[in-house]
């Protein structure tokens, strides 16, 4: 267990816009690497949710946690060089919900009329 505690910490989701307020907390316990809980990740305080997500906050359908991601991807999303969106990787464990994250991505850019 000590070696445990210096290679993994509680993960604490950053805050997210106001819209989404109602989203639900995560039901499992997540964890992450300790050196990436060290840096903080960029602000997601400003970004758009966009209806379809904050649909999703207030239905329950998405925890704060799984919103986190949704909204990491739509803010990459967005950007477009040379006609290309920019992706993005989710990398998360067992037991977030990486697929409704990525029902939550294609629900948001359905809402926001993107093609492929």
């Amino acid at each position: 267990e000590a070696i445990e505690a210096e290679v993994f910490a509680a993960y604490a989701a950053p805050p997210l816009p106001a819209s989404l307020a109602n989203a639900r907390v995560h039901p499992g316990e997540i964890s992450e690497s300790v050196l990436l809980a060290s840096v903080a990740a960029p602000s997601l305080v400003d970004v758009d949710p966009g209806a379809a997500l904050e649909a999703c906050a207030n239905s329950g359908a998405l925890s704060a946690l799984q919103l986190e991601g949704a909204l990491r991807a739509a803010r990459r999303h967005a950007v477009v060089a040379n006609g290309v969106r920019a992706g993005f990787f989710l990398g998360d464990g067992a037991g977030v919900g990486k697929g409704r994250q990525l029902a939550g991505c294609i629900l948001d850019g359905v809402a926001r009329g993107r093609g492929r």
